[in-house]
């Protein structure tokens, strides 16, 4: 529903002719989300909603190039690779470190 209305065939802003069907079901997908408001996305149920935090956050993540980082930001990333690579096992394993986090809470 778009806005208190069914989806219509006019609704879909993206052409799906010589796509294929995945690529159609992906179009289609963008196309109704385009034509919603917030509103209309925060009455989606949690699986829709996770579905589409998904969807976004891989276009964000194939777009990570397109955000520039400062000179600040590369020396620092820099300086803890430079960290970690002279002293490897400094490092916590994830596990330990997330039940340290969780114990703390």
């Amino acid at each position: 529903m778009i806005h208190g209305r069914a989806l219509a065939a006019d609704d879909l802003i993206v052409p799906t002719r010589n796509l294929t069907p995945i690529e159609r079901l992906d179009a289609c997908y963008f196309s109704a989300m385009a034509a919603l408001n917030l509103d209309d996305l925060l009455m989606l149920d949690v699986a829709s909603r996770l579905e589409l935090i998904a969807k976004l956050w891989d276009s964000v993540v194939d777009d990570s190039q397109a955000l520039p980082i400062t000179e600040a930001e590369r020396e620092l990333l820099e300086q803890r690779l430079k960290e970690d690579d002279d002293n490897p096992d400094a490092a916590i394993p994830w596990e330990i470190a997330r039940a340290d986090l969780l114990q703390h809470r």
